[in-house]
């Protein structure tokens, strides 16, 4: 007899897979662990994947600084007021 479950197959690096394994010790969505770059996974699991996924790309990404305002010399003119002579 043939035994059928739905599922998600999971294409992933190595420490991808890693914390999909950590997380798994708590919420128990593997299926079947394939290979070293392949998961098979529970169908309701798919959301609990992106929401830590996303969570985890929000903790460890550092991009391009937003510009803000420039840091003035002490004693410059911040634009209200009288503005000083530097000669």
């Amino acid at each position: 007899m043939v035994h059928a479950t739905k599922g998600y197959l999971v294409r992933c690096d190595v420490p991808m897979k890693q914390l999909l394994l950590h997380l798994d010790r708590e919420e128990h969505f593997i299926i079947c662990d394939l290979d070293e770059k392949h998961l098979f996974v529970k169908e309701d699991a798919l959301s609990l994947i992106q929401q830590s996924v996303e969570a985890l790309y929000d903790e460890v990404y550092y991009g391009p600084q937003e510009p803000g305002p420039r840091r003035q010399r002490a004693g410059a003119s911040t634009g209200t007021g009288t503005q000083e002579s530097l000669d």
